[in-house]
């Protein structure tokens, strides 16, 4: 975990959103280094009270990522993602208050699309 990540965050109380986005990486990752997203990822979000799905393309390399939570935190969350060399041509599709959460037991939770997956429907609640 880099110095950004130790510092103790501020859980704040407000009204809560729902962030969806896009990017594609810059640089190519392996799926330990995903893995690795998932794990120091979902313990920040743990912390702040976020939570979210990832759903990731290796090929050709593509995120998309819902985030919910409090407004502030959710949105300095998606500026920091914005701002993260590794992303490239991040494109926010959908900012939207929300009342309930549809992953309120998913700090981050991570899923691979293949070949296979990509023509799946694949459920993101439980």
């Amino acid at each position: 975990i880099n110095e950004e990540h130790s510092k103790e965050p501020k859980i704040r109380q407000g009204p809560e959103i729902s962030i969806s986005y896009v990017s594609s990486w810059n640089v190519e990752l392996t799926e330990e280094e995903i893995a690795c997203i998932g794990l120091y990822g979902g313990i920040w979000n743990k912390r702040v009270g976020v939570t979210s799905c990832l759903l990731v393309i290796p090929s050709p390399g593509v995120f998309f990522q819902i985030l919910e939570g409090e407004e502030e935190t959710v949105d300095a969350l998606f500026r920091k993602i914005a701002q993260n060399p590794q992303h490239c041509n991040v494109t926010l599709l959908l900012k939207e208050k929300i009342t309930q959460r549809r992953f309120e037991k998913w700090p981050l939770r991570i899923r691979m699309l293949n070949d296979v997956d990509s023509k799946l429907h694949i459920p993101l609640t439980h």
